[in-house]
């Protein structure tokens, strides 16, 4: 899923996704109620069973986690990257859920970007960090820029604004920005 956003949008695109999103609590409750004596049942349904909800019609609840958890940490991410105009950009383009290619990019005046966005468990961090690091070596962008949950390392300090070599890191703490949206 395709969207070109801008320091003007960007809001209204996350409030549109969160609300894609609460579809997912009914649905949850149909797997939970329909599995509630089998515990193999629920684990293959979660993990198996298309949920029929937006963002993504036809992925089961195990790959929904893991898109949204992931487009969160993008359209977060992106916005806080607007905030303090880190980089020269009016406008990205993001690729929500994708595993391939690009998830954010822009072009502007000869100068281009290219980034990822994951959201991964703390024993993983390193070798995703890893893999993406090695993929941004082929990349010939002027900015590159790689975001993160702030729960897969201890202490993001260390990384947020911080670059490994030409690579931009950037954490972001999708939890504490949703507990400030509804403040």
């Amino acid at each position: 899923m395709k969207m070109q956003v801008t320091r003007d949008t960007i809001d209204k695109e996350i409030e549109q996704y969160l609300r894609q999103l609460e579809g997912v609590y009914p649905a949850v409750s149909r797997i939970l109620e329909a599995n509630r004596t089998n515990p193999y049942a629920l684990l293959e349904s979660v993990k198996r069973e298309p949920l029929h909800v937006e963002p993504y019609q036809n992925v089961s609840l195990f790959e929904l986690a893991n898109r949204a958890a992931s487009d969160l940490i993008l359209l977060f991410g992106v916005r806080s990257l607007f905030r303090e105009r880190v980089f020269p950009f009016e406008s990205y383009e993001l690729t929500l859920g994708t595993e391939h290619g690009d998830d954010i990019s822009a072009d502007t005046g000869g100068k281009t970007l290219s980034g990822e966005a994951f959201n991964v468990a703390q024993s993983f961090f390193q070798t995703k960090r890893s893999t993406v690091l090695k993929k941004f070596k082929q990349v010939g962008s002027s900015y590159k820029v790689m975001m993160f949950n702030s729960d897969a390392i201890n202490d993001p300090s260390r990384y947020h604004g911080h670059e490994h070599g030409d690579v931009m890191q950037w954490v972001v703490n999708v939890t504490q920005l949703l507990v400030q949206r509804r403040s």
